[in-house]
């Protein structure tokens, strides 16, 4: 009998086991089957605050916003073998949908459901407008997302990292995820009329402040979400201003911290005020909006000069002189763009040249003098970004790089000396030894070049045309021949000098020569000077004698196709071209010749253009051309342009034939089939007293022809001056 018992008992005990297992399956799920998936709801935190002036901030999630999730869950510990599995880590995105956060993702690794035998679970959630796809690679960083904050068309980029952090969350509840900011915001109330400002740190003892103007996100190999800000290379966060209240202010979203000194640069860089020592920001926390009026701040500013972005002046500019430096690699590193480049200073490895971890781009580290050395320029490819980072190559003797494909920003380039009398050694080793020349590259091919000084520069060039082909010979200060692609916000400062002459005289072959360019048949854009200094000043000379073509001018020598243009600039310049002789031979303050639907628009010039002589050639029609912006206009268009300055040329020229004529303009030299003259205005006072009655010579206060004065007047084209408007129209 108790052995009866003594079986009922363990039945019974055998049978609430069985049961006590059954609860727990119904309470946490079965294993083997599949987890109930994870339902979230979100809110959006609700500070009206930082909603009121400029870019507005995100107010809510809309449909086919993505956030990133990762869930720590805790599992019942009588369903595990040991502590160390206890916890089980889970990662997905999800996509808003009609209102609900779905998972779209069929990858098992991305699924996101309850697992059978958990408890509980927190998670972290972040948004970021960019970061719409899965992280793939575990340990690894997404590229950084810089903080700026500007409008484009339709679109409006507003980085503004949230997070979202829960509590434990009981077994297959629903998961609300609250959001909160993790930029702190800055608005400067009382700024300049600019359309946008950079903020960045000031160097403070000869070190620069790193300023974390990024942020980048990671899956650590437990599938928990890593966020963090990091410093990108541009190393500063640009704004657009908010023109709509009664004070112009600029917005920043800033990684929290320190701010009681920094700097504001203007748009593309320009310097334009530093704050120093101002308690009240020197702890910035996350998720707080501050308000300052510049006003309040007066005996806290600064006003910067044009040295505090483009580096010290050329008397107090530091290089160090590097134990193994070598031009050849440190040119070919930039070229193959694979890894960094380091040298030996003092016994300590300085790295010069630092390759992005995510994109094929070099950055200059550190001001590199090249001493006067000549090199072989190499080709820089059409993949690679070389990123000046803000610093100054010095003493160039020869082009930097050859042909240009990639791109190039952010760089200085000082005291650069091309002076190139004799043939070419290594003629034979470089395409475009000598058709080609300018202190970045020889040809630009469709290169994108941006934000890039020039200072201190002179090319004094000899062209080798012996061999009696009718060669093109492409001189300007920063690049020689831009047959496409573009050269945007060009700085120069201090003395540029460009000058050519020919080694025969004797056969035909064509100059083109600019300030900047020598010929273009890309995009020029926002070319200045003007804020160099009252030193500072463009001088393009041509010398070039014998038959053929000249294009001569203080920005570019030739602006050419349709694809041609110069777009914005100011600049001072003093153009030659009395020495120079040719059948076609055009000279202009800003450009020499625009022909074949290019475009210039919106370049004021201050300086002196002289014109030059016209050779003969095979009694065909010939002509010689000086304007104060362009010297001849050919089927191309010309606007919003204001010369000032001297425009002049010899009244004495002799006519080599019935078949050639002089023509000065104090806008335009002279024009045929003008696609667009509008809104130019000559202030420079032009006289054309002393080519009247001249044989072969026309001459007018805006152009000596073609075109009639009102028409011209009735696009608003204006010029001051003695004499007639248009010289043909008589």
């Amino acid at each position: 009998m108790k052995r009866q018992v003594k079986w009922m008992v363990y039945g019974i005990m055998l049978l609430l086991s069985v049961g006590c297992r059954e609860d727990i399956d119904a309470l946490y799920g079965v294993k083997g089957r599949p987890g109930i998936p994870v339902c979230f709801t979100t809110a959006w935190l609700q500070d009206e605050t930082r909603l009121k002036r400029g870019i507005e901030g995100k107010k809510n999630f809309k449909d086919t916003d993505v956030i990133h999730v990762s869930a720590e869950f805790t599992l019942d510990p009588q369903t595990t073998d040991s502590k160390k599995e206890e916890k089980v880590t889970k990662y997905t995105i999800l996509t808003l949908e009609n209102g609900a956060w779905v998972n779209t993702r069929t990858e098992e690794q991305y699924e996101m459901t309850w697992p059978w035998n958990a408890t509980e679970a927190k998670f972290t959630a972040y948004y970021l407008e960019n970061w719409t796809g899965p992280i793939a690679q575990v340990g690894v960083e997404l590229e950084p997302v810089v903080l700026d904050r500007f409008a484009y068309r339709d679109s409006v980029f507003n980085p503004d990292p949230l997070e979202a952090v829960t509590e434990k969350i009981e077994y297959g509840h629903a998961v609300h995820l609250e959001f909160r900011h993790l930029c702190t915001r800055l608005t400067l109330v009382g700024v300049d009329d600019e359309d946008e400002y950079g903020l960045r740190f000031k160097p403070v003892g000869g070190k620069e402040r790193p300023l974390k103007n990024a942020c980048t996100m990671m899956l650590d190999d437990k599938n928990g979400l890593r966020f963090r800000f990091v410093e990108e290379e541009s190393r500063k966060i640009t704004a657009q201003a908010d023109k709509g209240n009664d004070e112009d202010s600029v917005t920043f979203h800033l990684a929290p911290g320190d701010y009681s000194t920094f700097s504001l640069q203007r748009q593309d860089g320009y310097p334009y005020i530093t704050i120093s020592n101002v308690k009240e920001l020197g702890r910035l926390e996350a998720g707080e909006s501050y308000t300052v009026s510049l006003e309040d701040l007066k005996s806290n500013i600064t006003q910067d000069g044009m040295d505090d972005y483009w580096g010290d002046d050329d008397d107090t500019i530091t290089t160090a002189k590097y134990d193994n430096f070598n031009i050849k690699d440190f040119m070919n590193a930039i070229k193959e763009c694979n890894k960094d480049y380091t040298c030996t200073l003092s016994g300590d490895t300085v790295t010069l040249l630092q390759k992005s971890k995510y994109r094929n781009e070099m950055t200059l580290m550190a001001n590199v003098d090249f001493n006067g050395e000549s090199f072989i320029p190499e080709d820089l490819p059409d993949i690679v970004t070389f990123n000046g980072g803000g610093f100054s190559i010095l003493n160039l003797v020869n082009p930097m790089f050859n042909t240009l494909y990639g791109t190039v920003k952010n760089l200085n380039l000082r005291g650069a000396r091309l002076i190139h009398k004799e043939s070419d050694p290594d003629a034979s080793l470089t395409v475009d030894h000598d058709t080609g020349w300018g202190v970045l590259a020889r040809v630009c091919e469709g290169g994108t070049v941006s934000n890039v000084s020039l200072a201190d520069a002179e090319l004094d060039i000899t062209l080798h045309n012996g061999d009696g082909l009718d060669k093109a010979y492409c001189i300007g200060a920063l690049v020689g021949k831009l047959p496409r692609g573009s050269l945007t916000d060009i700085m120069l400062s201090g003395s540029i000098k460009v000058t050519a002459e020919a080694a025969n005289p004797e056969v035909a072959y064509t100059s083109c020569m600019g300030g900047v360019v020598g010929q273009c048949n890309g995009t020029l854009a926002n070319v200045d000077n003007l804020r160099g200094g009252s030193g500072a000043e463009i001088v393009v000379t041509n010398k070039c004698r014998g038959t053929g073509s000249r294009y001569t001018g203080g920005v570019v020598g030739l602006l050419t196709d349709a694809n041609g243009a110069l777009e914005g600039g100011n600049v001072r310049v003093s153009v030659h071209a009395e020495e120079a002789e040719g059948s076609w031979n055009y000279t202009g303050g800003v450009a020499g010749c625009v022909r074949f639907g290019a475009l210039i628009s919106d370049v004021t010039v201050a300086g002196n253009v002289t014109g030059g002589k016209v050779a003969d050639y095979k009694e065909t029609n010939t002509h010689s051309a000086v304007g104060g912006l362009v010297g001849y206009v050919d089927k191309a268009s010309v606007t919003g342009g204001i010369a000032f300055g001297k425009v002049a040329m010899s009244p004495d020229y002799p006519s080599p034939n019935d078949h050639s004529w002089y023509t000065l303009g104090g806008v335009i030299g002279a024009m045929r089939d003008a696609v667009e003259i509008a809104r130019n205005e000559g202030r420079n006072r032009f006289d054309t007293a002393p080519y009247e009655g001249k044989s072969h010579y026309e001459a007018g206060t805006f152009t000596a022809g073609s075109g009639s004065t009102s028409e011209l007047k009735g696009k608003g084209n204006s010029a001051d001056g003695t004499g007639a408007f248009v010289g043909s129209d008589k």
